[in-house]
């Protein structure tokens, strides 16, 4: 357990030392985030290799490039500032209208090159390795790239949040905010209340008073963050109603998603047979082990930062 909290501080200090400056500098937090999308990336391919073991892990690795797919559009456009817009000037109806013109036109550049990265990337997979080890690896040519889209698009919404949404480091950390709460108070509510369970297959351990408790406790926080952070004179900013009423869902919704991305994450561990996905975090396990959940929570908020601006 000492081993446990002391390593639990550690990484808390370290991931808090590259994002907490990203409010300011977002290249730090987007270092973070291709630093630990590569270890995720070796993490992962290591335990699904001792299923199919022809799968190619610098491929893999290698594709955690894809998280600076966002960053194309902003450089093209030279608009290097786009993340740093907040809501806390007064605007006109006419620039309301021309930043939501921008966000769509940022996301939808985003999108584009990003299908078109999986698509060049998959094909590349699929060629190099049914040529390297035989037309009879097309389970693992195609494992490949589906591997890489598990750990890339979510970091990648991470960038998005941060380079292109207004206000976007707040929301950045909202999915971390959402993902560790609903964790957290998974943990203590089945502990304590936790008699029924849920996915035993899975993960024994998990149960529905556990997942009951982390949705309310995600609900809770994400509904006071959201009412808090997002309040301000522009016009972009909601009323009170609103802001509860969408941090109520956007708790629900998020809370849900990092626990089905840490229940995909253990499905994957049961299949090969493994406890952790790695050692990097001394009584954790792996950095995917903590960011399992983050990785369905980013993409949600992504989701969520979209609705808020553009209705």
């Amino acid at each position: 357990m000492k081993t446990r909290v002391i390593t639990g501080i550690v990484f808390t200090l370290t991931a808090a030392a590259f994002l907490v400056p990203g409010f300011a500098v977002p290249m730090l937090s987007l270092l973070f985030f291709l630093m630990v999308s590569v270890a995720c990336l070796i993490e992962l391919s290591s335990v699904i290799k001792l299923k199919l073991p022809d799968i190619s892990q610098p491929l893999i690795t290698i594709s955690a490039l894809g998280i600076l797919i966002p960053m194309i559009p902003v450089f093209l456009k030279g608009s290097f500032d786009w993340g740093f817009i907040t809501d806390m000037e007064v605007s006109s109806p006419n620039k309301l209208s021309l930043e939501r013109a921008e966000i769509l036109e940022y996301l939808t550049d985003t999108s584009a090159y990003f299908l078109i990265f999986f698509v060049v990337f998959s094909f590349f997979s699929v060629i190099y390795i049914l040529s390297a080890k035989g037309p009879t690896k097309i389970l693992e040519a195609v494992i490949t790239p589906l591997t890489s889209v598990y750990i890339v698009f979510p970091f990648a919404c991470a960038a998005t949040l941060l380079f292109i949404m207004p206000n976007g480091f707040f929301w950045m950390i909202t999915a971390f905010i959402a993902a560790w709460v609903s964790d957290v108070f998974a943990f203590f509510a089945g502990v304590t209340l936790g008699k029924h369970k849920i996915v035993p297959q899975i993960s024994p351990k998990k149960t529905w008073e556990g997942t009951i408790g982390g949705i309310i406790g995600t609900i809770m926080i994400i509904t006071i963050w959201i009412s808090i952070v997002m309040k301000g004179p522009d016009i972009v900013a909601k009323g009170s109603v609103f802001l509860v009423s969408f941090g109520v869902v956007t708790g629900l919704i998020t809370s849900l998603a990092s626990q089905l991305g840490d229940w995909f994450a253990s499905a994957i561990k049961r299949s090969a047979g493994v406890k952790d996905y790695g050692s990097l975090l001394p009584g954790h396990g792996g950095l995917l082990d903590r960011f399992d959940g983050v990785l369905f929570a980013f993409p949600t908020v992504l989701a969520a930062a979209i609705i808020y601006y553009l209705i």
